[in-house]
């Protein structure tokens, strides 16, 4: 049996994805920032790079400024006259 009149159809199915798609969105959203995603592919990475940044070492900058360049025994040899 055909309907003669299906002109809010396509509105009724647009409200409906439009919530279901909505729905989606907020729920991943919420897990993202439960687990801190955004923060770990920002942090982790920067504190690599911080390291190679001030010490030319990759690894956490604390850890490794003994191994900046400026700390080689060569650069506080004494000049002798």
């Amino acid at each position: 049996m055909k309907l003669k009149n299906e002109r809010g159809q396509f509105a009724l199915e647009a409200v409906l994805l439009m919530t279901v798609m909505l729905s989606a969105v907020l729920l991943g959203l919420k897990i993202l920032k439960q687990n801190d995603v955004l923060s770990n592919l920002v942090e982790s990475p920067w504190e690599r790079t911080s390291g190679m940044i001030e010490n030319g070492v990759w690894g956490p900058p604390a850890a490794h400024r003994k191994d900046h360049p400026y700390n080689y025994s060569r650069f506080y040899t004494p000049i002798s006259e």
